[in-house]
């Protein structure tokens, strides 16, 4: 009876490391990278501007005002049967100028705002049977953001100002979409995908001044100014499922 309970305890344990191992491998770990673009808002932001250039004695000219710009996304995801979870982050720049220049000087007024947004992803394919496939997506996660204003005089080639600040913000965003996939190789090893979504950035702490004494930008209405990378974005990505190249 001993040797019969050993072997029936083997043959439980055996059993239930073969369900584990099965439940582990019908699931595949992807890593994918996107690429695209789309709008921003920044309304604090180009209040704050305006305001300045209201009070600039220089009569300077808007060159760019945060214009649309490229962003990058790495992500690593989970995928269960039809559905996708991972993590993701995203990077993204932009800013803005205004400048004056004459034969007896240059002025220059500059905002720079960089971010970047670790989140949590998560995915669910409408038809995984097809090897073109539909997915609502969403992604959560919170929005990083530095930005540098720097003022800069130069008069008969002698650089007479130069001044830089640099703040920093912290704030949640949510970016729901849909996601437009066609699977290539043995399996779908391979997938490129169209991405289209709007994130939605929440007010959070407003830019505040990275030194140890900190302080607050505030718009001419005596609110705190936040960055807003609000809108609608379009991008294009590859996914690549290394369960199945490894």
């Amino acid at each position: 009876m001993i040797i019969k309970g050993g072997i029936l305890r083997k043959v439980t344990t055996l059993a239930i490391a073969i369900a584990l191992s099965g439940s582990i491998f019908a699931q595949e770990v992807e890593f994918e990278f996107q690429w695209g673009g789309g709008s921003i808002k920044m309304e604090d932001l180009k209040e704050f501007n305006q305001y300045v250039g209201r009070r600039n004695p220089l009569e300077t000219k808007k060159i760019e005002e945060y214009p649309p710009y490229f962003y990058y996304q790495p992500q690593i995801s989970l995928h269960i049967k039809r559905f996708r979870v991972g993590i993701a982050n995203t990077w993204q720049s932009s800013g803005s100028r205004y400048s004056l220049k004459d034969y007896s000087g240059e002025y220059t007024f500059d905002t720079r705002i960089k971010m970047y947004a670790p989140a949590l992803y998560f995915g669910v394919v409408i038809n995984p049977d097809n090897r073109f496939q539909i997915s609502l997506i969403n992604e959560g996660g919170i929005i990083v953001s530095g930005l540098t204003l720097s003022e800069e005089l130069t008069l008969d080639s002698r650089q007479v100002l130069s001044e830089s600040f640099d703040f920093k913000s912290t704030n949640g965003f949510i970016e729901p979409g849909v996601r437009f996939a066609y699977g290539f190789g043995f399996l779908r090893a391979i997938e490129a995908y169209i991405n289209i979504s709007y994130l939605k950035q929440f007010e959070g702490k407003g830019f505040h001044g990275t030194e140890e004494a900190e302080f607050y930008l505030y718009t001419p209405s005596d609110s705190q100014i936040n960055p807003d990378w609000s809108g609608y974005r379009i991008g294009i990505g590859l996914t690549v499922n290394l369960s199945l190249l490894l």
